[in-house]
């Protein structure tokens, strides 16, 4: 594997035409590859370049891939999450905007502090784990639960305050 890094963190790029996310495809898909049980068998069939090449293809092309789902959906951003409001001609939209400051407020500083500099700083999980060098996996379950506190206090009640 080692010897053939160059040439597969190329592959990634190209495959995801340089997309910040192409390392993780990389690493993802080495992952997946070593968890087969034949991969020793293509390794030494001199195949192993191949078929890592092949499994980075499929997950970055399929919106059904696990890589998709753990990966590239997380880098939607939070407005997504309200699509049905339309921000500038609701009148409704700065009551929406006060009761998401207000439950972001009852968060620890930690995760108030993490969610705006995702949310306002236009990062995703990836960039904003490379420039605070948090795991990647802590940032995107922070966010998560983040994301599924804002949506269980706000969406249920349509912006409407109790």
């Amino acid at each position: 594997m080692q010897e053939n890094y160059k040439e597969l963190k190329t592959a990634a790029n190209r495959i995801s035409s340089n997309n910040e996310l192409s390392e993780e495809l990389l690493h993802y898909c080495i992952d997946q590859f070593l968890m087969r049980k034949d991969c020793q068998e293509i390794v030494a069939s001199g195949g192993a370049r191949f078929f890592i090449v092949r499994i980075m293809m499929n997950q970055w092309a399929s919106t059904t891939s696990d890589f998709f789902h753990t990966y590239r959906k997380q880098n939607e951003t939070i407005e997504g999450e309200f699509e049905d409001v339309v921000y500038e001609e609701d009148p409704s939209y700065m009551e929406l905007a006060d009761r998401v400051r207000e439950e972001l407020g009852k968060l620890v500083w930690y995760d108030r502090m993490l969610f705006d500099t995702f949310v306002n700083d236009n990062h995703t999980v990836s960039s904003l784990a490379r420039a605070t060098e948090i795991p990647r996996t802590s940032i995107s379950l922070t966010i998560n639960r983040i994301r599924k506190h804002i949506r269980n206090q706000i969406k249920p009640n349509n912006g409407q305050t109790n």
